[in-house]
């Protein structure tokens, strides 16, 4: 068991069993070299540290005395990518602002990732008070509940900010009421590109929230904006939603390359009114709809109207999609069609749909590393069969 560390008893005169065992000296800079080395290659740019893996390794807590030490490795390291996660960053510490230190210590950072660590209100002011001489490009502040006053702030960190190009709010508690006022700021803002706002408030049976409105006010910004890449995960989307973001992303005037939809509910009639909006607009090129229960209807308009667009990136795992709808999407692949990377696990498969596959790898029409899926001779049936190909990473089942 883990003591707790208040700061006041050194470790020294610790009296649990880990401790005793395994004595270690206080974190050092020599420590988070060390640390460091473990996971990255030189010149060693890329620095992250999650609470919960950093307690298991050195078998103690993580406690506000560390937090000096942390900051003074990063301000004589400088690395271009920090990643804190899952610890609460204090805003006081013996009469010391860390929140003014560690904003310091970060502005040097091109890509910064505060998951989960209780952003405030002060730590977002000195951002704000440090735009002129920052270098942030990515900044993700995902599991940390956002306030219309957070908003506010991070609203006028994205009008002054001239290079920050990829923001991501996962989960942080965004609603339709409080979202104009992040939107005012995308619009306004002369950089970003990028947006993440999936699961904008905590789904719960006692909590409404107006998906309609909400997508109304993100069809806007992407009229409006030169958005390249949005996310909207576990966004509470259906397809009668859809029908005010299908209408911009038919327009021209539509930037979008990247569309992230997974684990909605855009079932075939959204499935419909998105594929007809990409045969008009073809910019956007990689697409995700896993999970969003597109069922054999959905998934026919996919093979009718995807060689229509220019989509070279397409994921529709996990949709309840038959077998001979997803043998139609394969040999749809031999026509003249963009798709280079499909995903279709989690899906129906038969013999005829494994016969498809294997001639379409064996032709080079679709490389093997590109699809998350493969055949195999099934000795026990004396046929072909479809399994998951574990090369193209983690298969979610």
């Amino acid at each position: 068991m883990l003591c707790d560390q208040s700061g006041k008893l050194s470790y020294a005169k610790c009296e649990c069993d880990v401790h005793r065992r395994h004595p270690h000296k206080p974190l050092s800079i020599l420590i988070l070299d060390c640390w460091q080395h473990e996971y990255d290659k030189r010149p060693f740019t890329n620095f992250q540290i999650d609470k919960k893996f950093f307690e298991k390794r050195m078998h103690r807590k993580f406690n506000n005395s560390d937090w000096i030490v942390l900051i003074d490795f990063i301000e004589k390291r400088r690395p271009k990518t920090i990643q804190i996660c899952n610890i609460e960053i204090p805003e006081y510490d013996e009469n010391v602002n860390l929140n003014k230190q560690l904003v310091r210590s970060l502005e040097q950072a091109e890509t910064i990732n505060l998951r989960n660590v209780s952003v405030s209100l002060n730590m977002l002011i000195e951002f704000l008070k440090n735009i002129p001489s920052s270098k942030i490009t990515n900044l993700d502040l995902s599991y940390n509940a956002m306030t219309s006053e957070h908003l506010w702030i991070l609203r006028c960190i994205l009008i002054k900010s001239n290079i920050l190009q990829s923001l991501i709010l996962e989960n942080c508690s965004i609603n339709e009421n409080t979202f104009p006022i992040l939107a005012d700021g995308i619009h306004k803002s002369r950089s970003v590109q990028s947006i993440d706002i999936s699961r904008p408030c905590p789904m719960s049976p006692v909590s409404y929230f107006d998906s309609t409105k909400y997508l109304s006010l993100i069809a806007q910004l992407i009229w409006q904006n030169k958005l390249t890449r949005l996310s909207l995960r576990q966004s509470n989307i259906n397809g009668y939603d859809f029908v005010a973001l299908s209408e911009y992303l038919a327009s021209t005037n539509s930037k979008l390359i990247h569309l992230d939809l997974q684990a909605n509910n855009l079932t075939s009639h959204g499935t419909d009114l998105l594929f007809k909006a990409l045969a008009i607009n073809k910019s956007v090129r990689e697409l995700n709809l896993s999970a969003n229960n597109l069922g054999s209807r959905g998934g026919l308009i996919i093979s009718r109207l995807i060689w229509y667009t220019n989509l070279d990136s397409l994921d529709i795992t996990h949709n309840k999609i038959g077998t001979e709808i997803i043998c139609d999407l394969l040999c749809e692949m031999k026509k003249p069609c963009e798709l280079k990377f499909l995903k279709i696990y989690g899906n129906k498969f038969n013999r005829r749909a494994a016969v498809v596959l294997k001639r379409l790898i064996t032709a080079g029409v679709l490389n093997q590393n590109n699809i998350d899926v493969t055949y195999t001779f099934d000795h026990s049936k004396d046929e072909l069969c479809v399994i998951p190909n574990f090369k193209n990473g983690r298969i979610h089942t």
